[in-house]
């Protein structure tokens, strides 16, 4: 159970209270200190955890920010009259910008509309500007949220770039086909234990899940998805079973925190994801996650295979077409048809 706890944004949410609480009295910007910080602890979680938890926190730390700035409890903050929350506003669009995505990754994916991160920090930047252009209270209102805006940017570049590489790959890559027999593979799960392809052969059908790595909050999404559609496949006596990039140790703790009945194979050498055509190969420099995250042989891509019990694959999801992979409910029309 602790491991499931997110540790960092918890210690969000107890800078957020304070922040809430220091509102209001006299101690300039000590309540939007706190709540610079509850953001930066609960962002820094994001490669680790994905729930409503975290996003609750962000947003609710995002809002404290603009309020502490421009609240009228505390007087420094503002000139005499009202003002619209411009600041405010701009500061939860520019934290939530990239959360955005994961909240609609059914539609949106990795690759569509890739300029949509972009696009919504050039409207928050609009707000902060004219926040502090219509409503001037000093050089506190430009400096505190600037931190919030740099990494916001940052993060929409990478996402145009991540994109980016990932359509031109799509462009140029040749797709696993449909009844071919499925690459054999022999690889530990998350407890250390060797598990092959030939193992079910004559025995059960196979769903495997390729995964980008436990760094992809996508794959966390696209992980619980199928989680929740676990005792439909069980019904099926469907296998099903998760291969990516990280060590043994990393797929273990995903399992736990994810809270996942079903195994995680550790891909190490991504031999098996290049057999199945899910990989990004190393030449594609384009690529800002694969150095970040130090794959040599490059980055897997998402996607999901169904293998019969005679070893053939039966469904394949095309990792560019983000809604087939992460809608389980695609493949039982073809598991009424495996015999």
């Amino acid at each position: 159970m602790l491991k499931q706890i997110h540790p960092y944004t918890t210690i969000g949410l107890i800078l957020l209270l304070s922040s809430a609480g220091l509102l209001f009295t006299n101690i300039p910007y000590a309540s939007t200190s706190l709540a610079l910080l509850s953001i930066a602890f609960a962002l820094s979680e994001t490669v680790k955890f994905t729930s409503r938890y975290q996003f609750a926190i962000l947003f609710f730390s995002s809002a404290a920010l603009g309020v502490s700035l421009e609240s009228p409890f505390t007087g420094e903050h503002l000139p005499e009259g009202n003002s619209l929350p411009f600041v405010g506003v701009a500061c939860v669009l520019a934290v939530m910008v990239n959360y955005v995505r994961l909240i609609f990754f059914v539609h949106l994916g990795h690759t569509r509309f890739r300029y949509f991160e972009m696009f919504l920090m050039l409207l928050a930047l609009g707000g902060y500007v004219a926040g502090n252009l219509l409503y001037p209270s000093g050089w506190e209102k430009w400096a505190f949220p600037a931190p919030v805006f740099i990494l916001g940017f940052y993060l929409a570049n990478v996402a145009i770039i991540d994109s980016k590489g990932l359509l031109a790959y799509f462009k140029k890559r040749k797709y696993f086909e449909i009844g071919n027999p499925a690459p054999e593979f022999a690889l530990p799960d998350q407890d250390g234990n060797t598990t092959k392809l030939s193992d079910f052969k004559g025995k059960r059908d196979l769903l495997l899940i390729f995964v980008r790595g436990d760094w992809c909050p996508g794959c966390h999404i696209m992980l619980r998805t199928y989680q929740k559609e676990s005792h439909r496949f069980k019904e099926k006596n469907i296998l099903c079973m998760a291969i990516g990039p990280d060590p043994v140790g990393v797929n273990r703790a995903m399992v736990e925190k994810l809270g996942l009945d079903f195994k995680v194979l550790s891909d190490d050498g991504q031999k098996i994801a290049q057999a199945y055509s899910c990989r990004l190969d190393d030449d594609e420099n384009l690529h800002p996650v694969k150095a970040a995250h130090k794959y040599q042989e490059g980055l897997p891509l998402p996607a999901s295979f169904l293998i019969d019990r005679n070893g053939i694959v039966r469904y394949t999801s095309r990792p560019d077409r983000v809604g087939e992979f992460l809608d389980p409910a695609k493949i039982f029309p073809v598991l009424e048809n495996l015999g």
